[in-house]
């Protein structure tokens, strides 16, 4: 097995190479998925698989909230607009995989956080919060303050 570093919007490969392809929490951060998956297309052999994990809801289940998280959210939000270019609206993975011609789609869904799973206790939500701490001390924080 190798692994090769490319743009999933210009995959290094032949038409029809893999049978089967997978992008775990990808589309999401691109600003045109759609491209991305016409491309992924491509290197798949006709009727194989594609198989896509993906974090893009903008879903916040919390309670019971604040002005500084509500600020926090506002942030996350106008954060995946700048990096990707489009609205931080959820990705309709549905009608995205349709519209880049995947003909049969099967879906399912799972809640968790960029932390992990949600918290349910104090201590898990003390990790949340960490990781919410770290990410504004970060880049993220930096792009805020500028």
């Amino acid at each position: 097995m190798a692994f090769h570093a490319a743009s999933v919007y210009r995959l290094p490969y032949a038409d029809g190479s893999f049978d089967a392809a997978f992008a775990c929490a990808v589309l999401q951060h691109l600003a045109a998925p759609l491209a991305a998956l016409n491309e992924i297309r491509r290197v798949l052999k006709p009727g194989r698989v594609i198989g896509i994990v993906d974090g893009s809801s903008t879903i916040t289940f919390r309670y019971p909230t604040n002005p500084p998280l509500e600020a926090w959210d506002k942030l996350r939000a106008l954060e995946r607009e700048y990096n990707t270019g489009r609205s931080p609206d959820a990705l309709q993975l549905h009608a995205l995989l349709r519209e880049g011609g995947f003909a049969r789609t099967r879906a399912s869904g799972n809640l968790a956080t960029e932390a992990g799973r949600p918290a349910g206790s104090l201590e898990e939500t003390r990790r949340i919060a960490q990781y919410h701490v770290m990410r504004l001390l970060g880049e993220l924080g930096k792009l805020a303050v500028g």
